[in-house]
């Protein structure tokens, strides 16, 4: 397991091959000691078959923020928040995040299953009011009311 902060390098050697770092679902599965993680700039897959993200850290308990490489094109972190590099996804919220209350951009239209998993500091999250129905399962099997 990983402990404290992890860098993800966008290439890897294996046996004296390279390769390209393109996913890491379901990786990081669980890792409860993991507190900050920075995601390269080849990193694209964090999809499942219908093209839906996938929180890539579903059981961190302990990540508190999240950062990508700026020249990723796919995704971009905010606040220590994963989001699509569009912005209408939101991916993976940190589950150790100290946040109480959080207001979720007004450009995000869908959430990452998995996406607010285990995050016990959040109380209250203000969402735009065309999402609500979207968000509101979301958060199955949490505490979070919305």
């Amino acid at each position: 397991w990983v402990e404290g902060e992890l860098i993800i390098p966008s290439e890897v050697c294996y046996h004296g091959k390279a390769y390209t770092v393109t996913d890491l679902y379901p990786v990081f599965r669980g890792c409860k000691t993991l507190t900050k993680v920075t995601l390269p700039s080849t990193l694209k897959h964090l999809t499942d078959d219908d093209n839906s993200y996938l929180n890539p850290f579903p059981g961190c308990s302990a990540l508190e923020a999240i950062e990508v490489d700026k020249a990723n094109p796919w995704l971009r972190a905010v606040d220590g928040i994963l989001f699509s590099k569009d912005m209408t996804w939101i991916i993976s919220y940190p589950a150790a995040s100290k946040r109480t209350d959080y207001t979720v951009p007004s450009t995000v239209k869908r959430v990452a299953y998995g996406a607010f998993l285990g995050c016990d500091n959040l109380k209250t999250l203000y969402v735009p009011a065309a999402e609500v129905d979207q968000f509101k399962t979301a958060f199955n099997g949490t505490v979070l009311p919305i």
